[in-house]
């Protein structure tokens, strides 16, 4: 039977040479070639310009949603406790909701609406969203069950 201070001798052993190589591993310089360098990201300074607001209709209820945003907007389920995120507008804790069901976003100077979800249907206008299509004030929205009618859209 071996004693507390053999068994502390061998883990030592054994544990040491581990530690020493992996602060060697771990600090060394890793050589980045050119190519593999990341280039630095640029910084937006034309943000203020593509600001857009949208404010929405619920149907049902005639509750307003509005929501200022950059370039993207993804409309979809409201999550149990979840904050809003950036980017992200919540309309309903509704299951005929995806959490991410649908994108607002500026493309060729217009703003178009594409469906994200593969389970829940999206519709423009009464007709089923396949890919994108131009979203205009005025148009309805079907998200799941719920249907929405765009009051606003306009640059902020």
């Amino acid at each position: 039977m071996k004693t507390a201070v053999e068994i502390i001798l061998i883990l030592t052993a054994a544990v040491v040479p581990a530690l020493i190589w992996a602060v060697w591993y771990l600090g060394r310089p890793i050589p980045v070639s050119e190519q593999n360098r990341p280039q630095p990201v640029p910084v937006r300074t034309d943000l203020a310009a593509n600001r857009w607001t949208l404010v929405l209709q619920d149907l049902h209820s005639g509750e307003l949603v509005r929501k200022t945003f950059n370039n993207r907007l993804c409309l979809g389920r409201r999550m149990n406790g979840a904050a809003e995120q950036y980017g992200l507008m919540y309309l309903a804790n509704d299951a005929t909701i995806s959490r991410r069901q649908c994108a607002i976003e500026e493309k060729d100077n217009r703003i178009v609406i594409r469906n994200l979800s593969g389970t829940n249907i999206t519709t423009h206008n009464g007709n089923k969203l396949m890919y994108t299509d131009t979203l205009n004030p005025g148009d309805y929205i079907g998200i799941g069950v719920r249907n929405y009618r765009v009051l606003e859209l306009n640059r902020s």
